[in-house]
């Protein structure tokens, strides 16, 4: 499988990114409305899609403003087994470079730069 790396500069503070990874509205309002997410390291993110027989599962492994990394755990899709998605954020000046990537274990479909800098609020470049 394909390992996905990206980065984006985004004009947030990284507080509001990594929100926007780590808690249900934020997720929601980037990736999809059907999450459930008790929040912090250790929970368990549980994503459901419309066309998905069964919702994605993804633990927390670390949450913070610097990096936040997740792991597939579920059953569903078996594709995902053991993937892992690590999101770094650095400053950049007036903005935070926020940088992602997947493990080799799997194939991630990350969206678009634009849709991924909505995470936070703000444009992206």
């Amino acid at each position: 499988m394909p390992r996905i790396v990206f980065e984006l500069e985004v004009d947030a503070p990284a507080t509001q990114i990594a929100e926007a990874l780590t808690t249900e509205p934020g997720i929601a309002g980037w990736w999809t409305d059907d999450v459930r997410l008790a929040g912090g390291a250790g929970a368990t993110i549980t994503l459901g899609f419309p066309i998905a027989p069964r919702p994605f599962q993804l633990r927390v492994d670390k949450a913070d403003e610097q990096h936040v990394v997740w792991t597939s755990v579920g059953e569903f899709p078996p594709h995902w087994a053991g993937t892992q998605v690590a999101w770094t954020l650095q400053p950049a000046g007036q903005q935070v470079r926020l940088d992602a990537s997947t493990s080799a274990n799997g194939a991630v479909r990350l969206r678009t730069a634009t849709r991924i800098a909505t995470l936070a609020g703000a444009p992206g470049r």
